[in-house]
């Protein structure tokens, strides 16, 4: 009995030891992959590989297929702040902005309903931003109305222009900025 006692406990020591060895293996490899992990060794492992492909430029911003930088051949007519020309006198654009006639703007003011407002375009070397909306006759791409704080008279001497070339410069970056900007908030 005791050599079976002997036998047993012997097989439990070498069975101790056993698990005892491959835990110590299992531990070894996994300090491995840790030491791996460790920031000098991320840093010689990156040193091996290629450098990433830089991100190429972002593209023009779009907006309903038209892009920053596009140029439009359009139709151009005039307006001021009268009931004639938009059925009411107060001068306050469709954006929130104040416009009166007299008073030439900080920016030039432009109508559309096919730009977001905080648009900017150029036509003929000056800058417009697009402030106001209006009738259907403006939903077509390319057809603005521009604000002229010269009066009525003004207006209709510059009648409409066609063929004019409109260039989208840039889209507005958040639209309520722009408005709580120009309403002087």
């Amino acid at each position: 009995m005791k050599r079976a006692i002997i036998l047993i406990a012997a097989a439990a020591t070498i069975t101790i030891l056993a698990i005892a060895i491959t835990q110590d293996i299992k531990e070894t490899a996994a300090s491995e992959e840790l030491k791996l992990e460790t920031p000098k060794a991320l840093a010689r492992e990156q040193e091996d590989e290629p450098d990433p492909e830089p991100d190429p430029e972002p593209g023009p911003r779009t907006y309903n297929g038209i892009a920053e930088g596009d140029v439009i051949t359009g139709e151009l007519t005039h307006y001021c702040v009268c009931e004639k020309c938009c059925g009411k006198t107060d001068g306050i654009t469709a954006s929130g902005l104040k416009i009166e006639n007299g008073v030439e703007p900080e920016i030039s003011v432009a109508a559309c309903n096919w730009l977001p407002f905080g648009t900017i375009i150029e036509i003929e070397g000056k800058v417009y931003v697009i402030a106001d909306r209006g009738g259907s006759g403006l939903d077509k791409v390319g057809r603005l109305d521009i604000f002229t704080p010269e009066g009525h008279q003004a207006a209709l001497e510059l009648g409409r222009i066609k063929g004019a070339e409109i260039k989208v410069v840039s889209f507005p970056e958040k639209r309520e900025e722009w408005r709580d900007e120009w309403k002087g908030k």
